[in-house]
Order: C-alpha cells, then sequence, then structure tokens
C-alpha cells in the first residue's frame, strides 16, 4: 500500500483598525492544517475563509464597542455641565439643594 503524500498549510489573515490618538488594534487569525497532497488547494481556500471570517467577526466586536464608547462618555471627557447634571440627577434633588462645590470637576 502506498502511502498518501500530506502537504502542511498556513494560512492568515489580519486587519488592523485605527483607534484614534495614535493608536491601533491589529486583529490576527492563523490556522495551519496538513491535509493530503490532492486536498491542499481546497483546504488553503477553506482556511482562509475562516481565518477571514474570524478577524472580520472581531472587527465588527471592536467597531461596536467603540460605538458604545463614543455614546457613553467616560467621566474625564465629560463637560462640567454634564457631571453637574449627571450629580443633580444622581440625587433626585432641587438645582438649589446641590452644593457646586461637591461636585468633581
Amino acid at each position: 500500500m502506498k502511502k498518501e503524500q500530506l502537504t502542511e498549510i498556513v494560512r492568515s489573515f489580519s486587519r488592523k483598525i485605527n483607534l484614534g490618538n495614535y493608536e491601533t488594534l491589529d486583529i490576527f487569525c492563523s490556522q495551519k492544517l496538513e491535509v493530503p497532497l490532492k486536498e491542499a488547494e481546497q483546504a488553503s481556500k477553506e482556511a482562509f475563509e475562516f481565518c477571514k471570517k474570524e478577524v472580520m467577526k472581531s472587527v465588527l466586536d471592536e467597531r461596536r464597542n467603540q460605538e458604545l464608547k463614543d455614546i457613553q462618555p467616560s467621566q474625564e471627557t465629560r463637560t462640567a455641565k454634564e457631571k453637574f447634571d449627571i450629580r443633580t440627577d444622581a440625587n433626585n434633588s432641587d438645582e438649589d439643594d446641590v452644593n457646586i462645590n461637591e461636585i468633581p470637576f
């Protein structure tokens, strides 16, 4: 019986996302297979598609996360008025009851 010749295939896909402020996020996927030589072409295509699909899912997730961050500004990026409004709402009190000196700026 003749032994079937195997070949090793490595396929990868990556994408870089600009996060702003000179920050980037690199998303990378790699797949390594050992397959019979006659199946190498199809296996290579499938491995590439798998990697591309996984990376693009991560890209979409990251973009959704970035959109949520844009909607919900962090405490550091809120304006003084936004901080005052948040503090007033949290206390459920009239504006006269709020001590302006206690508001973190």
